[in-house]
């Protein structure tokens, strides 16, 4: 190993070092902001993170110094967060954390480092574009290579150039998506538009409806059953009367009209009241299916007959 990679490795350990001892000693959050945890586990997730960048596993660093920085807020992190974001060539999230460790951390910052960050920024320049994203329907949720963007829609969205993959989506809306070609330095406008609103599903249109044919039923049903009673009760007058005919001085005309009368009246009691209870049942069958959501059976049209 050359004298110049010894040298560099050192100046990588010490920045390490003197990063992990500004965490153990930053000072307290404030007490709305604080998450669980503590400086002692934000220096132990940034320990692993180190370990895995020198792995080149970017992926779990990040992860580490993203946890980290939520533990305990140190602007030396973002810096960090630069670094394992342009590794992965998420160069939009790199040239963010790069421009909030020089906001965050001011005149804290050396002079070297400043200018070091003030470079990386320049070169990632050419590697970074903006999304300017309009549409037709407010209130409509953006993502940008599967990740949400709260407030995409009328501000220019800082991209890593190349092909990004938006989504527009809106609830009664189908969802609308673009593939966008960003080169760096560039300002792309892209507008989503939503087609017509969806139509409400037949199930929810016919409910409604479905809701009024139990009571409909409900209705004739009742109708039939007391029609069909007074029809028996009638029947039952009719057949009192020729029992009482049979006892008395009569012609055989007078009691082949009653008997008649009778067994007609008889007949009607016993559809009506057949009816009654068809429809009554159809009535307990819709309000079942109506509660449940499903599709009511088919009821046999041949009402139940009873004799007198």
């Amino acid at each position: 190993m050359s004298l110049t990679s010894v040298a560099s490795a050192r100046r990588g350990w010490l920045r390490h070092a003197a990063l992990l001892l500004s965490l153990l000693c930053a000072g307290p959050l404030r007490a709305e902001d604080k998450p669980a945890g503590g400086p002692e586990q934000a220096g132990a997730h940034f320990d692993r993170g180190v370990r895995f960048y020198e792995e080149g596993d970017y992926r779990s660093a990040l992860l580490e110094f993203q946890r980290a920085y939520q533990l305990q807020h140190a602007y030396q992190l973002l810096y960090n967060l630069g670094q394992v974001s342009g590794e992965l060539r998420d160069y939009a999230a790199a040239e963010g954390y790069f421009r909030r460790y020089l906001v965050d951390g001011k005149d804290a910052i050396p002079a070297d480092r400043r200018a070091e960050v003030l470079v990386e920024l320049s070169h990632l320049a050419a590697r970074v574009g903006s999304l300017r994203i309009t549409s037709n329907v407010s209130g409509a949720e953006i993502h940008i290579d599967d990740k949400l963007m709260p407030e995409a829609l009328g501000k220019p969205v800082r991209v890593s150039a190349g092909q990004r993959q938006l989504v527009a989506e809106k609830s009664g809306y189908a969802p609308v998506r673009r593939a966008v070609d960003v080169l760096g330095g560039d300002e792309v406008s892209v507008s989503l538009v939503f087609g017509p609103p969806l139509a409400q599903p037949a199930a929810a249109a016919g409910k409604s409806s479905t809701n009024v044919v139990p009571w409909i039923t409900g209705i004739g049903s009742a109708v039939l059953l007391i029609s069909g009673g007074i029809m028996a009760y009638a029947s039952y007058s009719d057949a009192t009367e020729y029992a009482d005919e049979l006892d008395t001085f009569t012609t055989q005309a007078e009691l082949d009209s009653l008997s008649s009368s009778t067994q007609n009246k008889a007949l009607a009691a016993d559809i009506l009241l057949g009816a009654g209870i068809a429809a009554a049942a159809v009535t307990v069958v819709l309000l079942l299916t109506a509660e449940s959501g499903e599709k009511p059976p088919k009821v046999s049209s041949r009402g139940v007959q009873f004799q007198f």
